[in-house]
C-alpha cells in the first residue's frame, strides 16, 4: 500500500510528446491506509500556442489539493 495519489495532466507539457501524462506518488509512510487519491489536474494546464504550460504556483496547488 505505498500508492497515495494519481495525478493525471494533459498531452504537451512535454517538448513534441502530445501523450496525456501520468504521475503515480509512491509515499511509505502513508497515513491513510487503503485510500488513494486521484486528481484530474487537466483544469490547471494553461495552454500556449502549441504547448501547455503548468506553471510552478499550479503545481504548488495540485500537490496541496
Amino acid at each position: 500500500d505505498l500508492l497515495e495519489s494519481v495525478i493525471s495532466l494533459p498531452g504537451g507539457l512535454l517538448y513534441n510528446i502530445g501523450i496525456p501524462i501520468t504521475i503515480l506518488v509512491i509515499n511509505k509512510i502513508k497515513n491513510k491506509k487503503g485510500l488513494v487519491r486521484l486528481v484530474d489536474g487537466t483544469s490547471f494546464v494553461e495552454k500556449d500556442r502549441k504547448t501547455s504550460v503548468l506553471k510552478y504556483s499550479t503545481l504548488l496547488g495540485i500537490i496541496h489539493t
